[in-house]
């Protein structure tokens, strides 16, 4: 199993903000090489498995030993997800087991061993069957970083790349990393050895590059709260990829692309777009306002897009109207995904604020 591009990582945006303590770089690049491998079509490819020449590329490393095979069975087997909820007008957080089953084998004919993963049952819905609310990647990106922090920061980032900015408090930030509230208790030192790190190492070897600055009010002594992340493509990186793709023949292409767009998933979506905003956009740009809409859809933990459309989109559509009528807007599609760059900022505050207080109640019962 070599690391390939055409090996896709799609990832639910509420899989992306599952809580990810005290998983480290090599877990990490486990789970999403098996998310890369299972077709999220098909629940029947849960089981996932690698030859282990595969764990010595991943490792690096000439030799591997069974006992380094058990160690990493075990500790997959204990991580938790801890997934925020809402039912029913009530917030709450689902807790259960990424992986059900490991399995080690040996070929009795080649004598090579294998290491098979198996989904948990509670797991199978975050992974599979879902047309949107999701981005993707490719599994190259995260095989050059070297930490954690910096698969964790390269996600959360790289889902809010179409919408090219994401503000996010420091505590929120420490906790979709993984990283405790006790480390880093000064910001200088979580931008040395947190930020900074990633930002370079990502940069080098990623399809994303970033910066980002203090958002919002400071407090005492000038202490920062909150972050704003600019998101933009890699170019660096997209040249050294465009190079391979020139002698790549259509149907090379077309089997690389991930499951949904194969699909058209997004047809139905776009239709839905053009038919509220009165064919106002282009569609190009009404892709923009897709993933606006889906980042409103992942923070405020509606489950289905037809709720945003008709719930969401229509009146702030109406209201853009207005403001085209009374004001000079200059750049109509830039304002309007303001507009909705501002809902989606509502919206995560709300869900945020309902999520610190669930996870105070816990707290405090146990």
């Amino acid at each position: 199993m070599k690391i390939k591009r055409k090996n896709l990582v799609e990832k639910r945006n509420v899989l992306n903000e599952m809580r990810t303590y005290d998983m480290n770089c090599t877990e990490l690049r486990i789970f999403y090489t098996y998310l890369a491998k299972i077709n999220p079509l098909d629940q029947n490819s849960c089981i996932v498995t690698f030859p282990v020449s595969f764990f010595k590329e991943l490792l690096g490393t000439e030799t591997i030993t069974i006992s380094h095979l058990k160690i990493m069975a075990t500790k997959l087997l204990q991580r938790i997800v801890k997934i925020v909820t809402e039912r029913n007008g009530r917030t709450g957080l689902d807790m259960f087991q990424l992986f059900k089953r490991c399995r080690i084998e040996q070929d009795i004919i080649t004598g090579e061993w294998y290491f098979e993963l198996e989904a948990h049952e509670d797991a199978l819905p975050l992974m599979f069957d879902f047309k949107g609310k999701y981005f993707k990647y490719e599994l190259e990106n995260i095989m050059g970083l070297t930490s954690a922090n910096q698969i964790r920061i390269y996600e959360i980032l790289k889902q809010y790349e179409n919408i090219g900015e994401r503000v996010l408090t420091i505590s929120e930030l420490k906790d979709l990393i993984g990283i405790s509230t006790n480390e880093y208790p000064q910001y200088m030192y979580f931008k040395r050895d947190v930020l900074e790190i990633s930002r370079k190492a990502i940069e080098e070897h990623t399809d994303i590059k970033f910066t980002y600055e203090p958002a919002g009010r400071k407090g005492r002594g000038g202490k920062i709260f909150s972050l704003r992340f600019i998101i933009s493509h890699n170019e660096k990186n997209d040249i050294k990829k465009n190079v391979k793709l020139k002698n790549t023949s259509i149907n090379e292409l077309k089997s690389s692309m991930p499951f949904n767009f194969q699909n058209n998933y997004y047809d139905d979506d776009i239709a839905h777009i053009a038919n509220v905003c009165q064919n106002s956009f282009d569609n190009d740009e009404m892709k923009v306002i897709k993933s606006l809409l889906e980042n409103i859809v992942s923070v405020s933990l509606h489950e289905d897009m037809n709720v945003i459309y008709a719930v969401e989109l229509k009146p702030i559509y109406a209201e853009f109207q207005r403001k085209m009528k009374n004001e000079n807007i200059k750049f109509p599609f830039k304002y309007f995904c303001g507009m909705l760059k501002k809902m989606g900022e509502k919206a995560e505050a709300e869900r945020n604020k309902k999520l610190n207080k669930c996870l105070r109640e816990l707290e405090n019962e146990i």
